[in-house]
Parts: C-alpha cells; structure tokens; sequence
C-alpha cells in the first residue's frame, strides 16, 4: 500500500479515531482542529503533524477529510480559512462532516 499525506480538519468525536485509523494504516496526517488542546493531545496519540491553520495542514496533502459540526464550518474552512486553496490542484476533498447534501455540492 502506497502511504498519502492526508489532511484531516476536526478532531472530535469521530474525527480522533478516523485520523487515527488512517495514522495506523501508514498514511501521513497533517492535522488541524480550533481547539488547540484537542489537537496537541490528538497529534501526539496518533504521531500527526499539527497545523496551526486549516490551510497549513491542507498544504502539499493529497486528500483532505473535514469531519466538522455542519455546512458552515466546512465553508469556513475551506473557503474563508483557505484549506481549499492550499490544496495542490491533484488533491481530493472529503466532506465527512454533518452536513446537509445539498450544501455540500453546492459547496
């Protein structure tokens, strides 16, 4: 199995153990959250690299992954944060977040 650098934005509830499954497996995780305590305990369970910004974390990865509380979030960082525009042109976004379908298409 070839190891990619994932970018992995929300580190809560479901989003701690997806990194960590992912960490597991070999792949590298560029990890951010806005609780910087979450994502200091997270990053050192799971031996990822944390960012200090969506964007810094979405720098160079070949996929991102949001798991965050809704639609909004996910716009806030993928747009206003600038995850989106970090990402290199031949990266893939995941929104695994509790987001509404329609919004996220649109999105």
């Amino acid at each position: 199995m070839t190891s990619i650098c994932v970018a992995f934005i929300g580190l809560g509830q479901m989003g701690r153990p997806m990194s960590g499954h992912l960490a597991k497996a070999g792949h590298a995780i560029r990890a951010y959250d806005a609780s910087a305590e979450t994502l200091a305990t997270v990053a050192a369970e799971i031996g990822a690299t944390p960012c200090a910004s969506a964007a810094e974390a979405a720098k160079g990865a070949d996929v991102l992954i949001t798991m965050l509380p809704d639609g909004k979030a996910v716009r806030a960082v993928l747009v206003d944060a600038g995850a989106a525009a970090a990402l290199p042109r031949t990266s893939v976004a995941i929104d695994m977040s509790s987001s509404d379908p329609v919004g996220t298409r649109t999105l």
